[in-house]
């Protein structure tokens, strides 16, 4: 008894082409959680960098006659933070080794945002500026950070509205279209029991 193997042509042809990248559930999942990790990872990071600024502005007006040493005021922030702990640890390593530069281009990268571009000017220049004025450079930082999140919500605000809205037009169309749907079903039935009659 002989065994015959059918081999269609274009099995060949199917094993060249490229496999199709099917999308991959748990890969989707993966990449959802980690988007919705890092924002809130950011969320917090912003907390405390606005936390940040209010123990800045709270030290130097407690020691406003006496000069701040950089290296005390970055130790006294973290010990506040928990997001922003890594942040000022590895800014507070980098100045100790003399790279000044690098120190506070890491603040800058790390948070990402205006505020921590001018919280890590302000820090570079810190112990060149007055105790006294200070408070007032520390003021300003708050207040562009507190803009940017004004925006940063009015923005989200704005997108909850539009989806709210999406959802109710949605939900009207649906109603519009099951009555359109049952007076037509209803008008075709006359028709076809006047028909049968």
């Amino acid at each position: 008894m002989k065994m015959r193997i059918r081999i269609a042509f274009w099995l060949g042809f199917r094993r060249l082409a490229p496999a199709r990248a099917s999308p991959d559930p748990g890969r989707l999942w993966k990449k959802a959680r980690t988007r919705l990790l890092d924002r809130l990872r950011r969320e917090e990071m912003d907390q405390e960098l606005f936390s940040s600024c209010v123990i800045l502005r709270n030290l130097a007006i407690a020691q406003k006659d006496t000069p701040m040493s950089l290296d005390s005021i970055l130790e006294e922030l973290m010990k506040s933070s928990r997001a922003m702990r890594s942040v000022y640890e590895e800014t507070l390593f980098l100045r100790r080794n003399g790279q000044e530069g690098q120190a506070f281009q890491v603040l800058r990268e790390r948070t990402g945002n205006r505020a921590g571009e001018q919280l890590a000017y302000l820090l570079s220049g810190l112990e060149r500026i007055n105790p006294a004025e200070l408070a007032g450079a520390v003021e300003q930082v708050e207040t562009a950070f507190s803009e940017s999140r004004t925006t940063a919500a009015m923005k989200r605000a704005s997108q909850k509205s539009f989806l709210a809205t999406l959802a109710a037009t949605a939900s009207v169309l649906s109603v519009l279209m099951n009555f359109s749907v049952v007076v037509v079903f209803m008008d075709m039935m006359q028709i076809l029991g006047g028909m049968g009659v």
